[in-house]
Formats: structure tokens, C-alpha cells, sequence
């Protein structure tokens, strides 16, 4: 296989020895491991399978994707239960989009999400839902099939209507039935609001008595501003004169003569020279702010957005990524900049106001920092920002209740809103396989370098433990005070949106000035939590104060802090595979439906390198002992047409055990049928359409769950069932 691309991150001999040192890859995660293996021989007994000891796991991985990747792993999951090895897995392991599907038949084995009263919701669910070619929840017809074949028409009413539901309620975030594009647009400008209502407030009564102590002591309103610019020469002439002091150091000092204490103060130097570079350039900036007409800091604002919006709008589009990134950042420093100008013209309005003899005027900034105060310290950052609309969209759709899949209409989801995700699976009454669902612990603020460089740790949530290497592990039924339901975690693992996070530790928002756009603005999906070893306060919760607005600073993604952040665990790593390759499993079949137009298999390598640097493991794909070209070998003549979908390589264990993945690959294979050809020709980006795409109607998710299906049934014919 090539080099791995730019966009995964190089980690040297001494970074790895670092977090080796640092507990890097398995601190204390056996508990955790020996907690899921009675689960696994449990749900191994019911099937009549060998223990664990006897036998290695094996496992089923859900790549991340959103929609698109939930509507080809329908197919995937299709496939599998028709062959009847679905039950064969003992893990699940899934990320972001992967999990929207996976979290959905996950809750559809649990018997809560199968009970109710009366006879509509018996109807709905019909048999009790399994993991068989006769009752898998979606059932298993062969999408392609001709009507003639045996299988055709095998899947019953209650099958086919929550497959029909599934494809019709694809747009998931605007699902109708009262909630569309405003609400979504509604719920955004309410944390927006919020959080400038909490922030702009107490930047202006900063600057409000800069004000007033220049009146104070001199008459002048602006001689502090004039002080602060002032402050950021003597900064600069700092600088000035030390890079003098330097040079006259460089013609005195003797080149060979090199010593400890000289080495030392260059290095101070070179830690101290560009902080304080950039606290002379903050300073400037805010000494300036009384000169800029609020007019111009209106327009600044607006500069700011039209940016952000072309960003958005061409993230998808093959333009430069550099271009992208700069006007991403200059978007971000209009926006931040016009909101202290705006903060400042604030201010200069309060010292009037306050300047008036008498009237009840004087109040108003007053009540203003009131209320921004309350705002800060009494509003749950998780409750208002687009986190909660995300997981109840995602919840309503694929944890439906039995009356919305009757009524073929979005609905409340009373029982999944409430599902415990610590009594989903039991090994009392084992009913699937072990479910993980991957996020990505935010750590870029990290005393390892590894962590920082990489973003974050792998973090899982599931009905047992919670945790990560990084912060220890804690059980589910105690995390959060046993308040984490599957519908949280399932969110949580698709939070694609956060500050200072990127897939696999890269992307617009790791720049600091778009990661405090995002933070002022509360544009985020991530969810804080507390440290999962540390005391859980019933009264405690994040909010704007903190870890908000303390989160300006790289340094609130530490480890060690009280409160901290999990979002997408695509972030991490994109395929579920790193904590399969932990538990050492046999097998792994991966459906894999990141979006890679050009066949690159980022998310793979990406992968790779971290399990080979954090378990000493290789992944290997190999033919004749030479390594396999997967480019060409799924980009045929550039046509992007390979003939088969599925690529098998082996796991090679540090121990010299081994192990076999599968890797099946959403690409539009030949010979399909005219239904997935015509789709192709309406859709010239499929199978790879951009993950901005988060609007499926029923066609996008059927194309998407025949073509998973399809390459999964050559997949199974090719590796042979007994194989698995």
C-alpha cells in the first residue's frame, strides 16, 4: 500500500514512547474487558458457541458517514441476517453514522423497545425481532431479486413497514409533521443568542470601565484604549530590543563553545518570543476598537458571515483546502472582531446612560450584566446548543415509537427518550451482540503530544463502561448518574460539528480563531460530561462560564479537567475498528462508507497507523506475500467501477496470533442492477455523495441499502459461509 496521504498524521519513535510512558495504549481497561467477555460467553451459550477462551471474538464494524453510511450498512445488516450470520458477530461496533442504524436494531432487540400496550403496537411490532433471515426487524428480501425468486416476497407487513419508514424519514433533521428548516434554523440562532447574551454583556462592562477610569482620571473616554495600545508597543519594543540583545549575543558568543544554560535560554526565548508576539497583536486590535465606526463593524460582521457561508457552501466542491482554511479564518476574525466593536459601542451607550441624572434607563445595563450573569452560570450548554435537537431528530427516526411507524409520521419517542443505555443489553438475557459505540474524547489541549496531535482519545459508550484510556473508565450505570440513554450516546457519536476537532485530528475547526467562533456562537454538537472518575455533583452541569467560554483556550482540553468534551468518533478514527483491534478479535467485518470518491482509504490507513502504533498491531492486505494496491484495485483504469466491493487482509497481533478483516467497501461495482445504474446516472457522485448530504428522500436510502446489500452477498458467497 502508498504512503499514507497528507491528511494522516506522522507520530515519531519518541511521541510513541512518550504515551507509552503516559499509559498509552491500555490503562487499566481490564476490568472493562473481562465485564464484556461474560457478556459475549453469555450471548455465545444462547447460540451454542464455544467461551471466548476457546475461541477469539469476532465483530461487525459500522463506519461513520451519517445517512449515507446508515443507509448502506441497512443493506450490509440485510445481507448478513438473510444469510443467517448476522449472529454470528459478538460485537458491534459503530461509529457516527454507522451508529444511527446500528443504535436502531439495537433497540429493536431490546424487549422495552418491543413492548407496549394494546394491540396497534402489537401489530406494529408483530414477532419479536431477532437476528434471522426471518426475523431481522428490517427483513431480508433480496432488494434486486426478480419477483419469481423464493425469497421475494418473505418479509412480513411488520418488516416491511418499518424498512418503508426508515427510507421515507431519511431527511432527518427537518422530519415535518410541525418541525422543518425554521425550526432547525430556530434552534440555532437560540444558542447563538444565548451565548452572546451571556458573553457580550461582560465584554462590555469590561470596556465599559476602561471607560469610565479614563473619564475618572483623565476626561479622555479613550485614554485607556490609548493605554492598552501603549501596553502593546512596550510588548513589541520588548521584543525589539531582545532580538537586539540577541544578536549582540550572537557576534560575543563563541560558536563551538556551546553549553547547557545557553541552549536553555534559547529555548525560553523561542517558547516566550511568539506569545508574547501574539499578545502584542491582541492588544493592537483592541486598542483600535474605538476608531471603528459601528456601521463598519456591522459590516465586518456581515463579511464575516457571506465567508463562513462560502465556506460552507464549497466545503463539498473540489477547491483549494488552503483556500478553504484561509477564508474559513478570516470568516472567523471578522465575525470575532465585529462582536467586540459591537461590545464596545455597547459600553459607550451604558456610560451615558449611566451619566444620566435620573430615570429608570439606568438600569438597563444593569439588568443587562444581570442577565448575562444568570445566562452564563445558569443555562446547560448541552440542553440549548444544536446537541439536543440533533439527538431527538435522530432518536424520532431511527428509535421510533410504534405509533409513528403505523402512522408512517414522525412522532414523540416517550420510551427511547428514557432508555438507560446501562439496561439496553444484560448478560442475564443476552439479546445481540455487545454494542460499542465509539466518540472522541476532545484533548487538543493534552500534555501529550501524541494527544494533541492526534486531537483527542478514543472514548466508547456502552451498557457496561464509559471511559477511555486517557481518563479511566466508569460503569454506565453510574455514569452520569445512570442518566446516558441510548439515544444520547448515539448523538454523541455523530457529533460531527465541534470546536477544535477534525476527522482523524485535521480539518477547519482545529484554527483557533474557528474553534471561538464556534465556541461564542455554542455551534456545536458535542456533549460535556464529567470526568468519569471524578465525584458526579447532582446540581452540577456545564454552562457558558464553565467549561464554556473557558474553552477559548486549547488548555480546557485536558484530561484532567472536571468537565470534558466527547463529539464524533470519527474524529478519532472512522471505521470502529481501534477498540476491535483492543480486544483482540479473530474476525472483523467492516462496512465501510466514509465518503473517498477517489478510492484514497483515509479512513483506513488512518486506522492502521493508530492500532500499529498504540497495540503493536499490523493490518495487512497482501497477495503472493507482496502488498496490495487497493487504489488500483478499486479505482479500475480510473472508472471507479471494481468488480467486487470487499477486500480481505489479515491482523497480525504483536503475540504472532492473527486474525482476518473484511473490509466491504461502498463503490459502485459492475454488473448491478438498472435501478442502482439509473441512480448513478441521476447521481454521478455515488456512492460517495458529501457528507454535508444529510437530507435522503426514499430513493437516495433505497440506492444506498441495494448497493450495501449487494456487495455484501458476493461478499459472503466469495468468502463462503462457513468462513465466518
Amino acid at each position: 500500500m502508498s504512503a499514507p496521504p497528507s491528511c494522516i498524521h506522522p507520530v515519531s519513535v519518541a511521541d510513541l514512547a512518550e504515551a507509552r510512558a503516559q499509559g498509552v495504549p491500555d490503562r487499566g481497561s481490564q476490568q472493562v474487558l473481562e465485564a464484556e467477555r461474560a457478556y459475549v460467553d453469555a450471548w455465545r451459550t444462547r447460540r451454542g458457541l464455544p467461551p471466548t477462551e476457546q475461541l477469539s471474538p469476532s465483530a461487525l464494524c459500522i463506519s461513520g458517514g451519517g445517512i449515507r453510511s446508515a443507509s448502506f450498512a441497512a443493506g450490509v445488516l440485510q445481507a448478513l441476517a438473510a444469510a443467517d450470520l448476522l449472529k454470528t458477530f459478538d460485537y458491534l461496533s459503530t461509529v457516527s453514522g454507522g451508529g444511527y442504524i446500528a443504535s436502531s436494531l439495537t433497540w429493536l432487540l431490546h424487549d422495552s423497545g418491543r413492548t407496549s400496550v394494546g394491540t396497534a403496537s402489537a401489530a406494529a411490532c408483530g414477532t419479536a425481532c431477532g437476528l434471522g433471515p426471518d426475523d431481522f426487524p428490517y427483513g431480508t428480501e433480496n432488494p434486486s431479486a426478480r419477483d419469481d425468486a423464493p425469497d421475494r416476497h418473505r418479509d412480513g407487513a411488520a418488516q416491511f413497514r418499518r424498512l418503508s419508514y426508515l427510507k421515507t424519514h431519511g431527511a432527518y433533521l427537518t422530519p415535518g409533521n410541525g418541525i422543518g428548516l425554521a425550526s432547525l434554523v430556530a434552534v440555532l440562532l437560540r444558542g447563538a443568542f444565548l451565548s452572546l447574551l451571556a458573553a457580550i454583556p461582560l465584554t462590555a462592562t469590561a470596556f465599559a470601565g476602561v471607560i469610565l477610569l479614563s473619564t475618572t482620571l483623565t476626561q479622555h473616554p479613550t485614554e485607556g484604549f490609548a493605554f492598552i495600545w501603549k501596553l502593546g508597543l512596550g510588548v513589541m519594543g520588548f521584543l525589539i530590543v531582545s532580538a537586539l540583545l540577541y544578536a549582540v549575543g550572537s557576534v560575543l558568543d563563541r560558536p563551538l563553545a556551546e553549553t547547557k544554560s545557553k541552549y536553555a535560554f534559547r529555548r525560553r526565548y523561542d517558547t516566550y518570543a511568539g506569545s508574547l508576539l501574539t499578545v502584542a497583536a491582541a492588544l493592537g486590535a483592541i486598542s483600535f476598537i474605538p476608531n471603528v465606526h459601528v456601521h463598519v463593524g456591522t459590516g465586518a460582521l456581515a463579511g464575516g458571515l457571506a465567508a463562513a457561508g462560502l465556506v460552507f457552501v464549497h466545503a463539498s466542491r473540489k477547491m483549494s483546502r488552503r483556500f478553504l482554511r484561509t477564508l474559513a479564518q478570516t470568516g472567523s476574525l471578522l465575525i470575532l472582531y465585529a462582536v467586540l466593536v459591537l461590545s464596545f459601542h455597547l459600553a459607550t451607550w451604558s456610560v451615558d446612560i449611566l451619566n444620566t441624572p435620573s430615570g429608570i434607563l439606568r438600569w438597563v445595563p444593569v439588568g443587562l450584566l444581570l442577565v448575562s450573569l444568570l445566562c452564563g452560570r445558569l443555562v446547560n450548554i448541552n440542553i440549548i446548543s444544536m446537541h439536543r435537537y440533533y439527538r431527538d431528530r435522530l432518536m424520532e427516526t431511527f428509535l421510533p415509537d410504534d405509533a409513528s411507524e403505523l402512522d408512517d409520521a414522525t412522532g414523540a419517542s416517550p420510551r427511547a427518550n428514557t432508555a438507560r443505555l446501562s439496561s439496553i443489553l444484560s448478560a442475564s438475557s443476552p439479546t445481540g451482540p455487545y454494542h460499542i459505540l465509539n466518540t472522541n474524547l476532545n484533548l487538543v489541549g493534552a500534555r501529550s503530544r501524541v494527544r494533541r496531535i492526534r486531537g483527542g482519545d478514543s472514548f466508547i459508550l456502552t451498557p457496561l463502561y464509559c471511559g477511555s484510556n486517557e481518563t479511566g473508565w466508569r460503569r454506565t450505570d453510574e455514569f452520569l448518574r445512570n442518566g446516558l440513554t441510548l439515544a444520547t450516546a448515539m448523538a454523541v457519536s455523530g457529533a460531527a460539528v465541534e470546536p477544535d476537532a477534525g476527522v482523524a485530528g485535521r480539518g477547519p475547526a482545529r484554527d483557533p480563531s474557528v474553534a471561538a467562533l464556534m465556541t461564542l456562537l455554542n455551534l456545536t454538537l458535542g456533549f460535556w460530561i464529567p470526568h468519569p472518575l471524578k465525584e458526579q455533583r447532582r446540581l452540577a452541569f456545564p454552562n457558558h462560564f464553565n467549561p464554556g467560554f473557558r474553552s477559548f483556550l486549547a488548555s480546557a482540553y485536558d484530561g484532567r479537567r472536571t468537565y470534558l468534551e466527547l463529539g464524533d468518533g470519527g474524529h478519532f478514527e472512522n471505521l470502529g475498528l481501534y477498540e476491535m483491534i483492543r480486544r483482540r478479535v479473530r474476525l472483523v467485518v467492516v462496512s465501510d462508507a466514509g465518503a473517498d470518491p477517489e478510492y484514497r482509504f483515509n479512513d483506513l490507513l488512518n486506522a492502521m497507523q493508530r492500532v500499529q502504533a498504540d497495540f503493536g498491531t499490523k493490518i495487512l492486505f497482501t497477495t503472493g506475500g507482496a502488498p496490495v494496491n487497493l487504489h488500483a484495485l478499486f479505482d479500475v483504469d480510473g472508472a471507479h467501477h471494481p468488480s467486487c466491493g470487499h477486500v480481505i487482509g489479515t491482523i497480525a497481533y504483536p503475540d504472532r496470533s492473527t486474525g482476518a478483516i473484511v473490509l466491504v467497501k461502498a463503490s459502485m461495482i459492475n454488473d448491478v442492477d438498472d435501478a442502482l445504474l439509473t441512480y448513478k446516472h441521476d447521481h454521478p457522485a455515488f456512492p460517495h455523495e458529501s457528507t454535508m448530504q444529510q437530507w435522503f428522500d426514499e430513493t437516495d436510502i433505497d440506492a444506498y441499502r441495494r448497493l450495501g446489500y449487494e456487495i455484501t452477498r458476493r461478499m459472503i458467497d466469495a468468502v463462503g459461509v462457513n468462513n465466518f
